[in-house]
């Protein structure tokens, strides 16, 4: 695939259907829900086409005003999920591929069985507990909470967040947009819509529909790419490559600008 395809086929996919830009909250919630899943800005090392991409109302920051804004209003509005992913920055998750990734990182299980088991920290299981009784709540809320028992820096708060975020666990359900944005967090299962996450695909289904999803999306990118921005194995990635590949779902190329083997979808 020569370079110029690549570029032309990317910037289609920054668009909605039919080439309309992106500007208004009602048109991000349609390029979410078209792309399944995207960064809130670009990634190192992630070919996905992110919403401050998308967004053509511009900005002089990575983040440009209406993605600041969207990631906001959109889960606020329910149309979506955003939480942290990608290289642990935020990622918009449409409700059709929630249960993918919830399929393949969240446990199912309660906080309390998951705390026995040492699969939360005390810190984790803390910040679900207030969650649960009195959210929403927002960052500042929280932390002032939860400063009272465990103390200790800031950024361990943050991290904590971040990990239950990860493990789908928290989710971002509005916010405030006066000056620094402040979220305000619930937990996961109580945002999604009723029947979402009843039936959850098996996790080798679900990992086949990310990487169809995520190579759809980039359009072309390193063959090894999806499986390190999902966070899997190095083996199980391969074979879920491999095993696209040998049903013709994916197709190994050559991409200019693109060092090594190249994944698109076959023409």
């Amino acid at each position: 695939m020569e370079k110029t395809t690549l570029d032309r086929l990317r910037r289609q996919n920054l668009t909605l259907p039919g080439g309309r830009g992106v500007r208004t909250d009602r048109e991000a919630a349609r390029w979410v829900a078209a792309r399944g899943f995207a960064p809130l800005a670009p990634v190192d090392g992630c070919s996905l086409p992110s919403v401050s991409d998308a967004d053509t109302n511009g900005g002089s920051w990575e983040v440009t005003d209406g993605a600041w804004r969207w990631k906001n209003t959109l889960p606020e509005a329910r149309v979506c999920v955003y939480t942290k992913f990608f290289r642990g920055g935020g990622t918009f998750v449409s409700w059709d591929y929630l249960p993918h990734f919830y399929a393949l990182y969240a446990t199912g299980r309660s906080a309390t069985d998951d705390y026995q088991d040492g699969l939360l920290s005390r810190l984790e299981k803390h910040l679900l507990d207030l969650v649960e009784e009195a959210g929403p709540l927002d960052s500042r809320e929280l932390w002032k909470r939860i400063r009272v028992e465990h103390g200790g820096p800031r950024s361990r708060f943050l991290g904590a967040l971040a990990q239950l975020q990860k493990t789908f666990r928290l989710t971002v359900c509005g916010g405030s947009l006066e000056g620094w944005s402040l979220h305000r967090w619930d937990l996961l299962v109580r945002q999604a819509p009723d029947g979402v996450l009843d039936e959850l695909p098996l996790p080798d289904e679900a990992r086949e529909q990310l990487v169809l999803k995520y190579v759809a999306n980039a359009v072309a990118c390193p063959a090894d790419e999806p499986g390190r921005l999902l966070r899997w194995e190095r083996q199980r990635a391969r074979k879920v490559i491999e095993d696209l590949v040998a049903r013709k779902r994916l197709v190994i190329a050559r991409v200019e600008g693109i060092t090594g083997p190249g994944l698109t979808l076959p023409s």
